[in-house]
């Protein structure tokens, strides 16, 4: 299975996060470490529900693809501010999903 892309970004007061290929999926937290683990699971959540509004789960994307399409947007993913990481579909995915 593929990797979901996290780019986690420092706020005034905390962090946050998002992942390029799950539009609306976001999280926060103190410290890098607890954003991310909030952020795998509002990703399990958010497939949860996606799937049972009879959605598809969007594809993980290889992180060329994200850096070439910011780009083009005028947004640098090779951006000092931002951490980068990456989280297995496989750990993400509800149970009854996979297959």
């Amino acid at each position: 299975m593929k990797n979901y892309l996290v780019i986690v970004e420092k706020a005034p007061n905390n962090f946050g996060a998002f992942s390029p290929d799950v539009l609306g999926c976001v999280s926060s937290g103190v410290s890098v470490e607890e954003t991310l683990a909030e952020f795998r699971e509002a990703l399990r959540a958010h497939f949860e529900m996606m799937i049972e509004s009879g959605e598809d789960i969007p594809e993980a994307r290889a992180a060329e693809y994200h850096v070439a399409t910011y780009r083009n947007e005028g947004i640098e993913l090779y951006n000092p501010e931002f951490i980068w990481a990456f989280i297995p579909a496989e750990d993400v995915m509800p149970e009854f999903h996979l297959a």
